[in-house]
C-alpha cells in the first residue's frame, strides 16, 4: 500500500477512535497513526511477530504526536510497545508540557516488542501526546488507561472544634472534582466563601448554617447542601498554657517544665516580646474574668490586648523566685464568639497559663 494512503488512513482511526463519545476508559493506538510528526516520519512495516505494523527505522530526535481522549481529567497509565537493539530513551510530552522521560533496555532484537510502562496526566477533553525518540528504534503500539469516567456526585461532611464555633469541613465527592467552591452561609459574613478542597471555617456564634458546596470537572458541576449545627460555647472558664501560642513577636521565648506547676511554662521571656493567642471562644460579648499566673524576680508589668484592642495593663509583683508562679487578675472585653488575647511582656519573667 502507498505510503500517503499509510499516513491518511492513520489520521482518520486516530480522529475516529478518540474523539468524545469512546466511553471505553482503555485506549490503543497503534505507532503508525500518528496525527504529526517531525524528523522523519519512520517508515512503516508489517512486523508478523505482533501481527501489525510499526514504525521503524527512527532516528535520533525523531518525533510522533497522537489525540488521545479522556473523559476525565487525571493520572493515566501508559504502557509503550518498543523493540530496540541498544538502550534508548523515549521522551514523553502532554499537551506540550513534558511528562517523563521512559528508559526501554535492550530487547535484542528488532522484532521483540517489549512493554515498558509509565504514568501521565491528563486533562478532560482531547490531549496530545508526543514521543520524543533518543535513537533507531521500532515502536509497535501504545496503551492509554484514561482516568475514571465515575459521575461527578458532590458531599461532605463536617466536624465542630471543641469548645470553638470553628468548622472543618472535608469533602467527600466521587467523581475526580479539580475544582471546589463553598459557600459556608447565606447570612451577611465578611468572606464566608473558599475555593479549598477542605477548609475551616469559623461562625460567628452558635446556630444552623446553609452550607453550599459546588464541585468541578471540566465543564461538569454538583452541588451538595448541609444544614451544619454549631452548637453554643460554654461559658465556664477555660484554661490555656502559655506556650500555645499561635503567633508571636520577638522571641519566642523558651520552653521548660516546672515541677512546681506539673507542666511547661515559657521562660526567658525578653522585653518587649509578646505571644497572642486565637480561638478564645465566648457565648456573649461582655467583661470576662482574666487570671494570668507569673514568675519573676523583679516586677514587671503585661500589656494586654483583645482583638487588637489595648484593654489593660498588669502589674506583677515581685514572686521572689522563677518558679514560684502567683495569680495575677483584671478583667477584659471580649466579643461573641471566636476571640484573640495578646500579651506584650514588660522584660524577663515565667508565664505558666492564664484562665479566662
Amino acid at each position: 500500500m502507498n505510503r500517503s494512503i499509510y499516513l491518511i488512513l492513520g489520521v482518520l482511526l486516530a480522529t475516529l477512535l478518540l474523539v468524545p463519545g469512546a466511553m471505553a476508559s482503555i485506549v490503543t493506538v497503534q505507532a503508525e497513526n500518528y496525527a504529526a510528526y517531525g524528523g522523519g516520519p519512520a517508515e512503516t512495516q508489517y512486523f508478523p511477530s505482533v501481527s501489525s505494523y510499526a514504525l521503524c527505522y527512527i532516528k535520533a530526535n525523531e518525533w510522533t504526536q497522537y489525540n488521545v481522549y479522556s473523559s476525565a481529567a487525571g493520572t493515566a497509565s501508559l504502557s509503550a510497545y518498543i523493540a530496540t537493539v541498544d538502550p534508548r530513551t523515549v521522551k514523553i510530552y502532554v499537551n506540550g508540557i513534558y511528562q517523563k522521560t521512559l528508559s526501554i533496555a535492550d530487547t535484542n532484537s528488532w522484532t521483540s516488542f517489549v512493554q515498558r510502562s509509565t504514568t501521565i496526566n491528563l486533562k478532560a477533553g482531547t490531549n496530545t501526546i508526543r514521543f520524543i525518540y533518543s535513537g533507531p528504534m521500532n515502536f509497535d503500539r501504545f496503551v492509554v488507561n484514561t482516568p475514571s469516567t465515575a459521575p461527578l456526585v458532590a458531599s461532605f461532611t463536617y466536624q465542630v472544634v471543641p469548645g470553638t464555633y470553628t468548622v472543618k469541613f472535608t469533602d467527600t465527592s466521587t467523581g475526580g472534582p479539580t475544582a471546589w467552591s463553598w459557600e459556608f452561609t447565606h447570612i451577611a459574613l465578611p468572606d464566608p466563601y473558599s475555593h479549598l478542597k477542605n477548609p475551616t471555617f469559623t461562625y460567628p456564634g452558635p446556630g444552623t448554617y446553609h452550607v453550599e458546596l459546588v464541585v468541578f470537572r471540566g465543564t461538569q458541576t454538583s452541588t451538595a447542601v448541609e444544614w451544619v449545627t454549631v452548637p453554643a460555647v460554654s461559658s465556664t472558664p477555660k484554661t490555656y498554657q502559655a506556650e500555645s501560642y499561635s503567633s508571636y513577636g520577638g522571641g519566642p521565648a523558651e520552653k521548660q517544665y516546672f515541677p512546681s506547676v506539673g507542666s511547661y511554662a515559657l521562660c526567658y521571656i525578653k522585653a518587649n516580646e509578646w505571644t497572642q493567642y486565637s480561638n478564645i471562644v465566648k457565648p456573649t460579648a461582655g467583661s470576662y474574668a482574666l487570671k494570668l499566673y507569673i514568675a519573676t524576680v523583679d516586677p514587671r508589668t503585661v500589656k494586654i490586648y483583645a482583638n487588637g484592642v489595648y484593654q489593660k495593663t498588669l502589674s506583677i509583683a515581685d514572686t521572689n523566685s522563677w518558679t514560684s508562679f502567683i495569680q495575677r487578675s483584671t478583667t477584659i472585653n471580649l466579643k461573641a464568639g471566636a476571640n484573640t488575647i495578646k500579651y506584650v511582656y514588660s522584660g524577663p519573667m515565667n508565664f505558666d497559663r492564664f484562665i479566662v
